[in-house]
């Protein structure tokens, strides 16, 4: 179709750079092209019974490259990964022009593509909202307790110890098979989903939202496995954490995964 496109055709490009979630630990590019093509339509005259014929454009898309980047994620290295891309599609269709490449609003792909490429960038409004969605959640200042102590006050302090004691429930089920295995029961037993609780990582696109949404799913399960621990020493830190969602903290996630659901 990219071929078939009409001289004068502007194309334009989205990229993006991201890290297997599957335990692969490689990071892929992907490229993908949009353009306005020509699509012809038939309709039947009502009156005379004669076939019309419209033209009218419609907006195409393509996945063009994805590969694995086995380079440092330099700006450098990356530029001569993506140019290669464009290229490969590129070379060889004069009758088409070069438009603008949409990306993240990351520094390191922002750098690559205005500075080293010389492309006009526009930076994704999914993702722009996506962040605003983080940090009105509070979850710049998750981030900033965890790595530098900083007490998280003010408005978003709840919806942060929420985020954050939901994040550890779920590494608790990550990091202990017996647990994962009691989990299951549960579900079989409550008739729900089998499935493991996401982890919520601060690169990935709607993670925190999957993680809420497990967790209510989830919420008669947890609450059963709770209850029913053994209190010994080593498992009243467990239990502790899955009973450390109160009723008041069940809601706040309701009402965040209703607002991301929203969004």
């Amino acid at each position: 179709m990219l071929r078939a496109a009409l001289a004068g055709t502007s194309v334009h490009f989205t990229t993006y750079l991201w890290n297997s979630m599957s335990g692969m630990h490689a990071a892929f590019l992907a490229l993908t092209v949009h353009w306005w093509g020509l699509e012809r339509e038939g309709t039947s005259g009502a009156a005379s019974g004669s076939s019309v014929s419209h033209t009218t454009f419609w907006h195409r898309w393509a996945i063009l490259h994805v590969e694995t980047l086995d380079v440092k994620h330099t700006k450098e290295e990356v530029a001569a990964v993506l140019g290669c891309q464009i290229e490969e599609w590129i070379s060889g269709l004069p009758h088409l022009s070069q438009g603008f490449i949409v990306t993240d609003n990351g520094s390191n792909v922002t750098v690559t593509v205005e500075s080293v490429m010389e492309y006009v960038n526009i930076c994704c409004m999914a993702h722009m909202l996506h962040l605003t969605v983080r940090d009105a959640f509070g979850l710049k200042e998750v981030k900033a307790s965890r790595e530098h102590g900083c007490p998280i006050v003010g408005a978003v302090a709840a919806t942060a110890a929420f985020v954050e004691k939901s994040r550890k429930i779920a590494a608790h089920f990550h990091q202990s098979e017996k647990s994962r295995c009691l989990l299951h029961e549960r579900q079989c037993v409550h008739g729900l989903p089998q499935h493991l609780i996401p982890t919520d990582v601060d690169t990935w696109w709607n993670s925190t939202f999957l993680l809420f949404q497990c967790l209510l799913e989830q919420e008669v399960a947890l609450d059963d496995l709770a209850k029913s621990m053994h209190c010994t020493h080593k498992e009243k830190s467990r239990r502790h954490r899955l009973r450390s969602q109160t009723t008041e903290r069940w809601r706040t996630g309701t009402r965040r995964s209703a607002y991301l659901m929203d969004k």
